[in-house]
């Protein structure tokens, strides 16, 4: 999951969106598992903290897509 947060109107593609949006692609899409994702950032005066929105542990996955 990354978070993504710039200032501008609503629905509005931001540059910022760029970086992150590239590294999804890169990681899930294309496989590359070196790709930086899990990001959260904001422009905003309050930071997201992720555990903010669940109360459990995330399980680790095995196999293979």
């Amino acid at each position: 999951m990354t978070y993504e947060s710039t200032s501008g109107s609503h629905c509005q593609w931001r540059s910022g969106y760029e970086a992150p949006l590239q590294a999804m692609i890169d990681k899930f899409l294309l496989g590359n598992q070196s790709a930086k994702t899990g990001s959260v950032h904001t422009e905003g005066l309050n930071l997201a903290d992720p555990k903010d929105h669940y109360d459990w542990d995330v399980p680790v996955l095995t196999g293979q897509l």
